[in-house]
């Protein structure tokens, strides 16, 4: 016998002659509410052992619970996502993650139902998966996914294989060796100015100019530019520092690498965060760049609805936005900053910026004549 909450509530369960029962007290789920919680637990306790115990009082599961044998395994995976709702809140993020994993599996399984996704369905779903997300994505949807099913049995609410399908694809995942990820080339200066015309004569976008600007002159994240707001903008608005990041225009956390970091303005940001400033007399806790309506900008948005469109109008092909940041941080390191320089200032470490940003952009002779 034993006592598991379950959102506001707390959950009493038990055993009684090969029996499944619960008993559920509503709101109950503080310490008030757990106290009571054991007294009643003690004086189920004391009916058993005394003989007293009446079963039609308390709810039955188990054999007598008709089962869900038709629930596909996206839905199952969607009721897990609630229950853990229901448990205690999700982050933002988490159930960002969540969502993709319950359409992954429709796009993959379809209407399959959960109960016939044997281990070697999850191995095909998961070498399939393979070429839209990284191994340690992966990896992470895999314990959700293995902690999903572990749920459902332990509820008895499905009928389900004995054995999670996903147990053995931690280990299949291991062994699964991919290409060497190709770098992602930045955008030259022809076509950083190119982007910056785009979004000013773009006739729906030109609202976004600044933030696109500000991106690629500071190599900061779309989530830190996203969280700037005035008070974080030096006096003479030559240095900016950047230490919230937002991500999908909600959640709010520290910048990815951590620590907080100052960034340098070039003249470009200078002139342009002076003439927002004197446009819109903000105050010190508004944002320097906030979404047309109020609030943050939201990336996923800004990708699909403003990014893509504006690159098809001046006919350059599709890159990340997150382009803008790798390409302001590999222009740097060719007009010679240095990688101490570059850490400090992008919140990378040196061998990262090795190994990640330093490219030739523009091939040129490099040797001496002599």
């Amino acid at each position: 016998m034993h006592i598991e909450p379950t959102g506001k509530s707390l959950t009493i369960r038990w055993r009684f002659e090969g029996k499944k029962y619960h008993k559920t007290l509503t709101k109950h789920n503080n310490p008030i509410g757990r106290k009571n919680a054991e007294s009643v637990m003690a004086s189920i306790e004391k009916d058993i052992l005394s003989g007293h115990f009446d079963p039609t009082l308390y709810t039955k599961r188990g054999k007598d619970k008709k089962k869900n044998i038709n629930i596909t395994a996206s839905e199952l995976f969607a009721k897990y996502a609630v229950h853990r709702m229901n448990e205690r809140e999700l982050s933002h993020n988490s159930q960002v993650r969540f969502k993709s994993i319950a359409s992954r599996l429709t796009q993959f399984l379809g209407e399959k139902p959960a109960g016939k996704v044997t281990a070697d369905i999850a191995a095909n779903v998961i070498t399939a998966w393979l070429e839209y997300a990284s191994k340690p994505t992966i990896r992470a949807y895999l314990f959700d996914l293995t902690a999903a099913w572990d749920w459902a049995q332990k509820e008895d609410l499905y009928i389900l294989s004995d054995i999670s399908p996903w147990n053995n694809s931690l280990a299949r995942l291991k062994r699964v060796k991919l290409p060497a990820p190709k770098k992602p080339k930045p955008f030259t200066i022809k076509e950083l100015k190119a982007i910056a015309q785009g979004f000013r004569n773009h006739p729906k976008h030109s609202y976004y100019t600044d933030a696109a600007i500000f991106i690629a002159h500071t190599a900061c994240r779309f989530g830190e530019m996203a969280d700037l707001r005035w008070l974080n903008v030096g006096a003479n608005f030559d240095t900016v520092l950047l230490e919230i990041s937002v991500s999908r225009g909600h959640h709010r956390d520290l910048t990815k690498s951590g620590p907080s970091r100052t960034v340098i303005a070039t003249k470009t940001v200078v002139e342009m965060l002076r003439s927002r400033h004197e446009q819109i007399d903000p105050k010190p806790d508004d944002l320097v760049f906030p979404a047309p309506k109020g609030g943050y900008m939201n990336d996923n948005r800004f990708r699909g609805k403003i990014w893509i469109p504006v690159l098809e109008s001046i006919g350059i092909d599709y890159k990340k936005p997150y382009n803008l940041r790798h390409s302001g941080i590999s222009h740097a390191a060719n007009q010679g900053a240095s990688l101490a320089e570059l850490a400090a200032q992008t919140g990378h470490s040196k061998r990262v910026l090795m190994n990640t940003y330093l490219h030739a952009i523009e091939q040129r002779c490099v040797f001496v004549d002599f």
